[in-house]
């Protein structure tokens, strides 16, 4: 078990900048900000493979992390403290397969309540190591939800990833997103590169009302894909996936990296709360 104890300073002043003002273009607000976080650790690892590589050893992160944020905003237009409390934990069941989950909320305080902050909630899940004759097989499922509490001022958010493909104009002020992947590890090996094929569906709601669950808030993104992975490049992964997007039609993406799943029930560098 570990305790840390962090502060950061944090200071921003723009020489060029649109038009600012109390409730407008927040972004752009000069500001200096003090925070200070408390954060008990506990952490261990388990070796398992085929996880986001195709045949190395990986580390499996299992364990727990409380943390506790207090600091203080001195804005342009005003002072502010600012609160959060974070709390994660993972862990893997024989049988089952790897189970973990993470919560956090923070804000502003004012008048002995939150603002402009955020709740958060995160989920992941994979099965254990399937293997189909000379294949092996994993299932993942991923959830989010996120909202924002009382805010001063108007700050949407998209999707972020958590459905693929979706464009980062389909924003709102609270979502709701499940991503499913089914990837199958193959046994060929071709000049140090290996290869994973994956079909996966994501689906989820975002959108300003207080109940977004309805149709016209509704994503989904279906597909299928490949990864070429190599252990000597520098870009390791390569990516290709052909897909279809709710309201937006068919689409193909090509990327070099692979996205980090884990959370690593470790301390790092004071931050807020984020989407």
């Amino acid at each position: 078990m570990n305790l840390t104890v962090a502060s950061r300073f944090y200071r921003q002043k723009f020489s060029e900048r649109p038009f600012v003002s109390a409730d407008s273009n927040y972004f752009f607000h000069n500001e200096e900000f003090l925070l200070n976080e408390v954060v008990l650790t506990k952490r261990k690892y388990l070796k398992s493979t085929m996880i986001q590589t195709f045949g190395i050893t990986e580390d499996i992160p299992i364990g727990y992390l409380f943390k506790f944020l207090g600091g203080y905003e001195f804005g342009e237009f005003y002072d502010q403290p600012y609160f959060g409390v974070e709390a994660a934990a993972g862990r893997y069941l024989s049988g089952v397969g790897y189970i973990s989950g993470q919560a956090g909320v923070g804000g502003f305080v004012e008048n002995a309540g939150l603002e402009q902050g955020v709740f958060s909630l995160k989920g992941l899940y994979f099965s254990p190591l399937i293997k189909i004759q000379r294949n092996h097989f994993r299932q993942f499922f991923n959830i989010n939800y996120s909202t924002v509490i009382n805010p001063v001022v108007d700050e949407p958010f998209g999707f972020q990833g958590d459905i693929r493909g979706i464009s980062e104009e389909v924003q709102g002020d609270r979502k709701f997103s499940v991503s499913s992947e089914s990837v199958l590890f193959h046994p060929l090996k071709l000049y140090g590169f290996r290869l994973a094929s994956y079909a996966f569906y994501d689906f989820g709601w975002i959108g300003f009302d207080d109940s977004i669950l309805s149709s016209e808030n509704f994503y989904s993104s279906v597909g299928l894909g490949i990864r070429l992975r190599n252990e000597s490049l520098i870009f390791r992964t390569i990516q290709m996936r052909f897909g279809y997007i709710t309201d937006q039609g068919f689409s193909f993406s090509l990327s070099f990296s692979t996205p980090r799943i884990f959370s690593t029930f470790e301390a790092g560098k004071p931050d807020v709360i984020k989407f």
